[in-house]
């Protein structure tokens, strides 16, 4: 964290928000500590929804998880956004929360938060063929999903053992490089900042 001289109050850094962009209207909007329903995240996907051209929008993440289809469609709400989203990590973030925070394209991190990735929980009932199919499938899909939300940021082999089963914690300082590396690339291909 970086002390503010004035106040000798501490700042999280934003040393990975920068913009050229004008600003329009700014909006703060907090994501539930846990995403259990559609109703936890209606205000969030309004606000992404919403965002104009020229707006910002502060999204503030830290949480347990929670619903894969919820996380999908902040995650989709987010690369929609019409206006600039960063992704304001204060606090540490598991599951769905952590697959959240790496989807962007601004990142504010706080050195106190850290990072639980693992493979998606879910349950299958039914007959016995109905389960087997069902976990085939869903394995197959959890692991394509898990590559393309998380691959811009987990190495190949991290990956790998996250299908496996393994939890993955990563500290803010682990990740700080990686957040760094993703804007070089995304600036050098002239990306949205």
């Amino acid at each position: 964290m970086k002390e503010d001289k004035t106040s000798g109050t501490k700042k999280i850094s934003t040393e990975f928000s920068i913009s050229r962009d004008k600003v329009s209207t700014v909006h703060d909007i907090w994501l539930p500590d846990s995403l259990d329903t559609l109703s936890d995240t209606t205000e969030v996907l309004k606000m992404l929804h919403g965002a104009d051209v020229g707006d910002v929008v502060n999204l503030h993440i830290g949480g347990v998880g929670g619903d894969v289809e919820l996380g999908l469609r902040i995650i989709r709400a987010i690369y929609q956004c019409a206006g600039r989203v960063n992704n304001i990590i204060e606090a540490p973030v598991y599951s769905m929360h952590s697959v959240i925070a790496v989807n962007g394209f601004n990142f504010q991190l706080n050195p106190e938060a850290f990072f639980n990735f693992h493979s998606m929980t879910y349950l299958a009932v039914g007959k016995k063929h109905e389960v087997k199919e069902c976990v085939k499938f869903t394995d197959a899909w959890a692991e394509s999903l898990n590559r393309k939300l998380l691959s811009h940021i987990l190495t190949a082999e991290e990956l790998a053992a996250i299908n496996r089963g393994k939890e993955l914690y990563l500290s803010a300082q682990q990740m700080k490089p990686r957040f760094k590396k993703l804007i070089e690339k995304r600036n050098k291909k002239g990306k949205k900042e």
